[in-house]
């Protein structure tokens, strides 16, 4: 396969070669990102349900803030002790299989969350999901770069991350209208809420399978010219940024960048997660409104949230902000004209690919 590829993008076999660089992308931006903005909704809904189940769950089982707040925050602990081993088990299995297994798992803990009857059993479903979700969110960023050239990811990222916004405004009113079904079949409304938030998550894991594919070099859904240019570019920048950086993975605790970029970290999911988790608690205690009333009053923020970080993600792509990050991002020199014209000669970027890169 990989000979006759290079057969169809030799300068000497072929050199009028052209391709539409930008239809490509478009075309690799709706084949995954519907999917995988999809998966991300359900994967926070099943991370932040808790908080729209808080109001009936605490006053059903009697919950304290002091054990509510610490079943939220068991979450986190797995999810930071599981986060790396997660991934590193994605690089050996592949992420469509990989995705596919954690989010069925997680999917089945978070429709266990029904059975919840006391702090003990509360704790260690928190404890569980947190640990099955652990590689779903930095195992799709790793995933985007796969298939985003440097200057489009961004913008690819932004929309996957729109999620945990939509997913906000979408819990809301779905929430309500599960926490309507309380007594449905003698079932409590908060454990319908897990179930139905739940099963989505079983039902998309097992879709990844036929959906989603690994790399860019097997998807049959693109030509194979397109294969080889899609190849060439992600992995120009890939080839630059790796020289001269080999090293074990533990070395990267020794980086004085990470720990930048994990204390930025740290402090926004500190907000995030504070607001996600106690906004109805909050609100239902200032407004004294119908448990109903503050689920859907909770959607307000992410509504703007969610168009904020678009034109943030917008700007930075048509502006090139991202490109002052050097020590991150090196500038790809290379890329400049087929950013500007949409359109590139292929023997060109072929030629930057080892013979071996597609087989």
């Amino acid at each position: 396969m990989s000979s006759s590829l290079e057969h169809r993008v030799n300068p000497e076999s072929d050199p009028s070669c052209s391709m539409d660089t930008q239809a490509v992308l478009r075309r690799v931006s709706w084949r995954l990102m519907p999917f995988l903005f999809a998966l991300y909704v359900f994967a926070y809904l099943d991370r932040v349900n808790l908080s729209f189940a808080a109001l009936s769950i605490r006053r059903e089982l009697g919950f304290s803030d002091s054990v509510y707040g610490a079943g939220a925050g068991l979450f986190f602990l797995s999810y930071a002790l599981f986060e790396v081993p997660a991934n590193l088990a994605l690089l050996r299995i592949g992420p469509r299989r990989w995705i596919a297994l954690i989010m069925t798992v997680w999917g089945l803990l978070s429709t266990a969350m029904a059975l919840v009857h006391s702090a003990e059993s509360f704790y260690l479903l928190r404890f569980l999901l947190g640990a099955a979700e652990a590689g779903f969110f930095p195992g799709i960023l790793l995933y985007l770069t796969y298939w985003f050239p440097l200057q489009q990811r961004a913008r690819a990222v932004a929309r996957f991350m729109t999620a945990t916004a939509v997913a906000g405004i979408v819990g809301a009113p779905l929430s309500t209208v599960l926490l309507r079904l309380n007594g449905v079949a003698h079932i409590a409304g908060w454990k319908w809420l897990f179930i139905g938030e739940g099963l989505p998550s079983i039902v998309l894991g097992l879709c990844v399978l036929g959906v989603l594919t690994d790399k860019p070099e097997e998807a049959p859904w693109l030509a194979e010219d397109e294969k080889l240019w899609l190849l060439a570019e992600v992995r120009a920048h890939e080839s630059g940024a790796a020289a001269g950086h080999e090293a074990h993975w533990l070395h990267a605790f020794g980086n004085a960048t990470v720990w930048v970029l994990a204390s930025i970290y740290f402090a926004i999911s500190v907000g995030l997660y504070g607001l996600s988790l106690w906004l109805p608690v909050l609100v239902k205690s200032f407004s004294h409104a119908s448990d109903l009333r503050v689920v859907l009053l909770t959607a307000i923020p992410y509504a703007l949230a969610a168009v904020t970080m678009l034109l943030v993600a917008r700007s930075s792509d048509r502006t090139g902000e991202w490109r002052s990050e050097r020590s991150l991002f090196p500038r790809r020199e290379y890329g400049a004209d087929s950013g500007r014209s949409g359109r590139c000669r292929l023997p060109g970027y072929a030629a930057r690919l080892r013979p071996a890169a597609l087989r």
